[in-house]
């Protein structure tokens, strides 16, 4: 796991908790996601999309815990894992880089202290857990 001390995990979840605060944050990573990846779009034709808001809440929430060392959120990660893998979900690791990117340009969109330094510790603090997801598929 990476050294949590170098990460900036509380800028992360300050800007998590003030994009959380904008209703459309969610939609808002959604339409990034599916401009930045087209091939998602029928990935998500059946879903019941106010469920998988919360659910990326609780993801993200658990990628940022994990990125920060915390006891026992490693099981959740691998359980993300295992239901995005090539038995369930079947996303494939290629795509991650552009949910990455799609959230990165919504939390632009959606935390009016955005910055680039803020973009950059939002991947930085995302990528260990999808690191571990991906290892998975």
């Amino acid at each position: 796991m990476n050294d949590s001390n170098s990460l900036p995990i509380e800028t992360v979840r300050t800007s998590f908790t003030r994009c959380c605060a904008k209703d459309d944050f969610i939609d808002t990573f959604y339409h990034q996601l599916a401009f930045a990846a087209p091939q998602t779009g029928p990935m998500f034709a059946n879903t019941d999309m106010e469920k998988q808001d919360a659910l990326v809440r609780s993801g993200i929430e658990h990628l940022i815990e994990f990125a920060a060392g915390q006891d026992g959120v490693i099981g959740r990660i691998r359980e993300l894992g295992v239901i995005h893998d090539r038995q369930n979900l079947d996303i494939p690791p290629e795509l991650y880089p552009f949910w990455i990117d799609a959230m990165v340009l919504a939390v632009r969109e959606c935390d009016d202290q955005f910055d680039e330094d803020l973009g950059k510790a939002w991947r930085a603090v995302l990528q260990p857990g999808i690191d571990l997801m991906t290892l998975i598929y």
